[in-house]
């Protein structure tokens, strides 16, 4: 079971300003990240250790914003990305993912995955499929 997608205060302005093409939009990055930690709203990149993976090369996948895939579910907005499947080398425990900016200078967004981690002791490999939804209060 997944805990819901964590939009810390800082980026909330950020996201507005995106939506609202007020400040142009970088390409977000995916990490996966190993220390036990449960984003909240004054989540900071620096509160993430990051997981270094084999594959794909590097720890950087690059979120192209022409591989969203948009729909409706009874009248919520959904945005999802195609699944990320890493290789990586442990022993790792995998706590979640997190998201920055192109420049890698501004916590996104987060999420953790599970309530306890996923142990790989060799090597092994992670899927993680982000994904946003949206929906209007009235």
């Amino acid at each position: 079971m997944a805990y819901g997608l964590v939009v810390p205060n800082a980026s909330e302005i950020r996201m507005l300003q995106y939506l609202l093409n007020k400040t142009s939009v970088d390409t977000p990055i995916l990490h996966l990240y190993s220390n036990d930690i449960t984003p909240d709203e004054d989540s900071v990149i620096g509160d993430f250790t990051e997981i270094p993976v084999v594959c794909p090369p590097g720890t950087d996948v690059i979120l192209d914003p022409n591989n969203w895939i948009f729909n409706t579910l009874d009248g919520v907005g959904i945005a999802e990305y195609p699944t990320q499947t890493y290789t990586v080398i442990g022993p790792v425990n995998i706590y979640g993912y997190y998201v920055t900016n192109n420049a890698q200078n501004f916590l996104l967004w987060a999420q953790r995955c599970f309530y306890a981690p996923v142990s790989i002791t060799g090597t092994g490999t992670f899927s993680v499929t982000p994904r946003f939804s949206a929906k209007s209060l009235v």
